[in-house]
């Protein structure tokens, strides 16, 4: 039986995996299922060599099973809290990237999450990168690497596979790595107390800029999505 806890530990997917979750989208197969599942376990096995740092850094991979993983990343905050739980759905990986859905840490439906994913523009200024699809109804990345993004009908002109990047950025780890700076890694959480506790995310622009090296870093982000 699948179990999700913030406190299991990853390792290897079993043999005979349970069903999917009702998060993965419902696609049509249209890669080899043994060469994108081998691709995928493999994912799942160099996550697990490094599983200690990306704990020390408040990620968690939480649970995960045929060619799909749910991560959660926790703010450095006391309590801790997860500011970000993402599902990520790797059928027909990697001719086609990942699939992320943002979704709610306890009920693993699709939801909003508490720390939205911004990116420094070009004057150092935030840009926010969760938008609404217009084909889907909900929430996506507007970030290159994911399906959402890819089959947006505004970025038809930037394919998955126009660059020698479909390994890279598919990895569990990279995308990880980009949720968490854009999330949570520069976001201090502070608790509003009245008749009830209410916590609130803050972005810390100054510590973000000087950690950016450079103010006019470009953004990868398509406001215009």
């Amino acid at each position: 039986m699948e179990t999700f806890s913030p406190f299991s530990r990853a390792s290897a997917p079993v043999a005979d995996p349970p069903p999917r979750p009702r998060w993965c989208p419902d696609r049509r197969e249209t890669t080899d299922v043994v060469v994108s599942r081998t691709k995928f376990e493999r994912l799942i096995r160099n996550w697990a060599r490094n599983e200690d740092l990306y704990r020390s850094r408040g990620w968690v991979l939480a649970s995960h099973g045929d060619r799909w993983a749910e991560l959660l990343f926790f703010a450095e905050s006391q309590p801790r809290i997860v500011a970000v739980c993402v599902g990520m759905d790797y059928v027909n990986f990697d001719v086609d990237p990942p699939s992320i859905t943002f979704l709610d840490p306890v009920t693993r439906e699709p939801a909003r999450p508490f720390s939205e994913p911004l990116q420094l523009d070009s004057n150092g200024q935030p840009v926010r990168l969760l938008m609404n699809h217009p084909l889907l109804g909900r929430p996506f990345w507007c970030l290159p690497g994911n399906l959402e993004y890819h089959e947006h009908p505004q970025h038809d002109g930037d394919p998955w596979l126009a660059e020698p990047r479909a390994t890279a950025q598919g990895d569990l780890a990279v995308i990880a790595e980009r949720l968490w700076h854009q999330s949570v890694r520069h976001r201090s959480v502070q608790f509003q107390v009245a008749f009830n506790v209410q916590p609130v995310a803050q972005v810390d622009i100054e510590a973000w800029r000087r950690d950016s090296g450079v103010v006019g870093a470009a953004s990868d982000a398509r406001p215009d999505a």
